[in-house]
């Protein structure tokens, strides 16, 4: 029989969690990550533990129990840090040997399959303010992710239906279109159609001339950015006729945000989404904060527009971090969508960070909990653990290799290495004079393709190719650039 030990705040959670797979009692300290051999032992000598052979303890507990266990002659090991993972412990209690030092969830996998399902049904299972076709927008829904594309207008085809295909491959949940200043009507009219021939997302359109906004309404956006308190009054029927979403902001502060609102609504304009503008770092970026934080205790209802990209496109720093915490952020806030437009190559790779932010911090959400050690992450560059490897012997003699030496030409040919659209492309080229092309996407692949299929006759010259090609195929998971017989 098992027994949880919790305390005052955690106990509604933990029970929750249970379901009555275990008994549960509340320690007297109110955070349970608290509870020390004194405050344990005081409360085990109000219990009758003949029925119990496991004690479970919270796993973020940090003292030691060993001479507690002894004492009162029942096993006290660690349970799992967040009462979201005390069912998968409790199912496998029998299969995994539990720990006194190590929190029950690191003996846990996490299961990509089971995450995806969880996601799903509280999609589900929530309840938007509105639709964008099959987006749930607001409500309780999950933050969304909108990938704009910086001056569609500018783009042919080819081009435009390209960045269409890439935001949608990385996950975004809507395709905004960024109109240059001097598009015409038929610029508006072409890239609403290459676009929403080439995916199945909506599409917006991110323009505030009214010329233009007509245009987009007549061509299918199913979504307006923006309005202001000047062009809603020239537009602002032909939209509420429409019935379309539409962002409104405002340049002076949240009392022309809040008019400008009800002026929308006054003129029969339903779907919502306010942008109070989220300003740079330097740049107010802490008061448009304390904006959102106003509207959204004044207004609890009417979805929120979250540009991070002003703040991610503007700051000389690696996006990933920045948009996890912005992701946080957006979700302490109410925020209903998440804006980027990856414009420079230090952003590359906003949004696919922003869909997995927004899948943490839902996560986070539900299950109450902090977002850490949630089974999905946001770890590129550092890592969240170490993991040792085969260890260092101490013989000797240790040769310590300070220059390596001068390579010889392969009679086999060369190889020239390039990145290009996710993909690692090598060069053949051949003794003969010509010229073959072998692409993939990891390393390991093209190098066993090429010493196997009798590319390559020197040792030194296989190890350099599999050196080369490593650092190829780190260049494109840290999306950096890469030179052959350079550093990245």
């Amino acid at each position: 029989m098992l027994l949880i030990i919790t305390g005052k705040k955690a106990f509604e959670i933990v029970k929750c969690y249970t379901a009555g797979l275990a008994d549960i009692t509340v320690a007297d300290i109110d955070v349970a990550a608290l509870i020390s051999p004194r405050i344990l032992r005081n409360h085990l000598k109000k219990l009758d533990l003949s029925k119990y052979d496991l004690i479970l303890l919270p796993g973020n507990v940090s003292s030691d129990f060993s001479r507690i266990e002894d004492e009162f002659g029942v096993k006290i090991r660690l349970g799992p840090r967040y009462a979201h993972d005390l069912p998968a412990v409790l199912e496998r209690i029998d299969e995994v040997e539990l720990s006194r030092t190590v929190p029950a969830c690191r003996f846990l996998e996490s299961d990509p399959d089971l995450i995806r399902k969880e996601l799903l049904e509280l999609e589900e299972m929530s309840e938007p303010a509105f639709m964008i076709d099959e987006v749930k927008i607001g409500g309780n829904s999950a933050m969304k992710v909108m990938a704009e594309i910086v001056d569609a207008t500018s783009l042919d085809r080819d081009q435009l239906k390209k960045k269409v295909n890439y935001f949608t491959e990385e996950g975004a949940h809507i395709i905004d279109l960024g109109i240059e200043l001097d598009a015409s009507v038929d610029d508006v009219k072409r890239v609403l159609e290459v676009s929403q021939s080439a995916t199945e997302l909506p599409v917006s359109l991110d323009t505030m001339e009214p010329d233009l906004i007509r245009a987009g309404i007549n061509s299918g956006a199913k979504l307006i950015l923006s309005l202001d308190k000047d062009n809603i009054k020239e537009v602002g029927r032909d939209i509420a006729k429409a019935d379309l979403p539409v962002v409104i902001l405002s340049r002076s502060g949240l009392d022309e945000l809040f008019e400008t609102i009800g002026y929308a609504r006054s003129i029969g304009i339903r779907k919502l989404i306010a942008d109070p503008v989220l300003a740079p770092l330097g740049h107010g970026l802490t008061r448009s904060i304390h904006d959102y934080y106003h509207f959204r205790e004044v207004d609890q209802v009417t979805p929120l527009f979250f540009g991070i990209g002003n703040v991610t496109e503007l700051l000389d720093a690696d996006s990933i971090g920045v948009n996890a915490s912005f992701a946080g952020i957006g979700m302490e806030l109410g925020v209903s969508i998440l804006f980027a437009p990856e414009a420079s190559r230090k952003t590359e790779g906003s949004v696919r960070e922003l869909v997995t932010g927004s899948m943490m911090m839902r996560l986070a959400s539900a299950r109450q909990s902090s977002p850490k050690d949630l089974g999905i992450d946001l770890f590129v560059a550092k890592e969240k653990r170490r993991r040792e490897g085969v260890p260092v012997l101490d013989v000797d003699p240790v040769v310590t290799v300070v220059e390596a030496p001068q390579w010889a030409s392969d009679p086999l040919g060369y190889f020239r290495i390039a990145v290009k659209d996710g993909m690692i492309f090598v060069e053949h080229n051949l003794p003969d004079g010509k010229v073959e092309i072998i692409s993939g996407k990891r390393a390991k692949d093209i190098a066993a393709y090429i010493a196997k299929s009798g590319r390559i006759s020197m040792m030194d010259h296989g190890a350099y190719l599999g050196v080369e090609l490593a650092k190829a195929e780190l260049a494109l998971k840290t999306k950096r650039s890469y030179v052959q017989d350079e550093e990245i």
